[in-house]
């Protein structure tokens, strides 16, 4: 499934619930009433079932969109690391590769 099929039965399934509830909001205690309050309940874990599905699917979409930005010197985020001593060291390091290459 993808992101926007998953919202599209994510918005269906809140309508549903959301009609059911009100069907039987303040008649919790009749015996009537208690086919429809499972009929409410096992709608509640189909939705929270498609939520974690969208959140995953989502996770994996920001971290695929992550992997170009990242490189050895940079954190996970895609910012650069600004510290002085990392800067020092990399300056350093870059000149001592350029001397080894002729540069």
């Amino acid at each position: 499934m993808s992101i926007e099929e998953l919202k599209q039965a994510i918005n269906s399934q809140r309508e549903g619930n959301i009609k059911l509830y009100e069907v039987f909001q303040y008649k919790l205690q009749e015996k009537d009433m208690q086919p429809l309050i499972c009929e409410w309940r096992n709608g509640s874990k189909r939705l929270k079932t498609l939520l974690n599905q969208l959140s995953e699917l989502e996770k994996e979409e920001r971290e695929k969109r992550n992997v170009n930005k990242t490189s050895a010197y940079e954190k996970p985020v895609g910012r650069e690391i600004t510290s002085s001593t990392y800067i020092r060291a990399d300056r350093r390091m870059q000149k001592e590769i350029m001397s080894f290459i002729g540069g």
